[in-house]
């Protein structure tokens, strides 16, 4: 009870901070300077085009009503050239944005290698987050625009987006790439749509997340309380949850974006990044925060949190659980449906590592067992890679993408001559592999052990580092005031002088 106070606490002081901003809009002068890098300031479109790279944005309504922005990388810099583009349909995480494909720079970011390698990349944004924030009928402030989870992305924002990169691109099929919430959705389409599975060529899964209730990231104890947080939002968000105005214009500066925060103290990193996603100081880079915590979080639904926060307490990849009576009148039964993972038949590839806390080794085995069509399991080879690193390592060309992009081009040859062999041989070497391997065993997760070790520390952390920052941001916008009040006053004075 206690934990869950300090969370409502702490998630009530992001609200007064958000109220804040319609006194002082604007981040002091002094602030913004040690916040700002080359590309803080910049949309993922002019990023793409800073960086000599063509850029498209596209609105695609879903059948909902929601306007979804699509990111396009149609070429690399070589030009269009002769050969078919591929589409390629790269989809974020949770609270994130089509950033993560192209925030580790041209040379690192998967969305630019792949543009480079000559395929057409396409990246999705999530109702809700900063570049998805239009319906037809609803506002943002309405609560009505907030009420989904990913269930609905996955059953209209999908689609939508899928038949819109076919239709502009002349394509029968396309290559999807998922990382965490962008596998989920994938998988929750796929298992109740399944006459879309043949305009999928093949699925790439980095950080599956579908049921984990093995997750030992700080994010157990978060989500846990969502619930709570969703009714202490109610009354200034409508069901929104961590926009992105919220953070990066408030206390963003304070937690993510001061150069002269040391490493060690930095908010973001210790808490944020390490803490729920694991940590793996050599991997990160610290010039990418500024650009980060100017984009990330991009904002949800409260709904949503409460459907992952399922995921973890449930053990089960279902739709989204309300109350019983609620549940049998839109499901004719008391206990929500499973999205039924067996059922799909896209052949898809599974990369994981040790050291992600979020989504952990043993659910992503568990899930890997039920895949008809496999193309691997494939472990990162470093054992602290974590969650983020899939994004963001400053090695993840040597570690990562050197690979998918490798299996991608093995994949397709740019061209139908020998793909169709290559996939079907992956598949049945992979079955092979996993018929002859030990069936992961599926332990409790320990529940007393993580609050002892994780929970009481993390909350007790957060809640003293944003006292201090609410403090801080409190502390700047009232001298702003003052030194606004200042100025009027000497106008006046110098004006009767006159």
């Amino acid at each position: 009870m206690v934990h869950q106070c300090i969370f409502v606490l702490i998630f009530t002081y992001f609200a007064l901070i958000a109220n804040i901003r319609g006194l002082d809009s604007e981040i002091s002068d002094s602030t913004q300077a040690s916040y700002d890098n080359l590309d803080a300031d910049l949309t993922p479109i002019q990023i793409i085009k800073k960086y000599g790279y063509p850029s498209e944005a596209h609105a695609v309504k879903s059948k909902d009503g929601y306007i979804l922005e699509l990111h396009r990388i149609p070429y690399g810099k070589a030009g269009p050239g002769d050969k078919k583009r591929i589409p390629i349909f790269l989809h974020h995480g949770l609270l994130s944005s089509s950033i993560d494909w192209i925030i580790n720079g041209p040379n690192k970011s998967l969305g630019y290698r792949l543009a480079d390698e000559g395929y057409d990349v396409w990246m999705a944004n999530a109702r809700g987050n900063t570049f998805s924030r239009q319906h037809v009928k609803y506002s943002p402030k309405q609560k009505e625009f907030w009420n989904y989870s990913f269930h609905e992305m996955a059953f209209y924002d999908l689609p939508a987006a899928i038949d819109h990169i076919l239709e502009t691109t002349e394509e029968k099929q396309l290559i999807y790439i998922g990382f965490s919430m962008g596998t989920t959705v994938f998988y929750a389409m796929a298992s109740t749509l399944p006459e879309y599975q043949k305009k999928i060529k093949f699925q790439i899964s980095l950080a599956p997340v579908s049921a984990i209730p093995h997750t030992n990231s700080a994010a157990r104890l978060l989500i846990s309380y969502v619930d709570q947080i969703n009714k202490a939002a109610d009354w200034y968000s409508n069901g929104a949850f961590l926009e992105h105005d919220l953070i990066a214009k408030t206390l963003g500066p304070f937690f993510c974006g001061a150069s002269n925060t040391s490493n060690n103290d930095n908010f973001c990193k210790k808490y944020i990044f390490f803490g729920i996603f694991g940590k793996n100081p050599e991997q990160f880079d610290d010039n990418l925060l500024p650009v980060i915590s100017n984009n990330f979080p991009a904002g949800t639904s409260c709904k949503n949190m409460i459907h992952f926060s399922q995921l973890i307490s449930s053990g089960t990849f279902a739709q989204f659980n309300y109350e019983r009576a609620e549940n049998m009148k839109r499901y004719g039964s008391y206990i929500p449906p499973k999205y039924k993972i067996n059922k799909i038949r896209v052949p898809m590839r599974f990369y994981y590592s040790d050291n992600d806390l979020l989504s952990t080794p043993l659910d992503t085995k568990l899930l890997y067992q039920n895949i008809a069509k496999p193309l691997g399991l494939k472990r990162v080879n470093l054992d602290k890679f974590s969650h983020i690193d899939f994004l963001w390592a400053k090695d993840i060309n040597r570690l990562l993408n050197d690979e998918i992009i490798e299996f991608i081009n093995n994949s397709t040859n740019h061209n139908s001559k020998g793909s169709s062999n290559f996939i079907q041989n992956t598949i049945t070497e992979a079955l092979d592999t996993r018929k002859n391997t030990p069936v992961p065993v599926n332990v409790p997760f320990d529940e007393k052990s993580f609050l002892v070790n994780v929970g009481k520390d993390f909350l007790g952390n957060v809640y003293d580092n944003i006292d201090n920052a609410v403090g801080n941001a409190i502390s700047d916008s009232i001298k702003k005031i003052q030194a606004g009040g200042e100025k009027i006053r000497t106008y006046f004075e110098d004006l009767l002088k006159g």
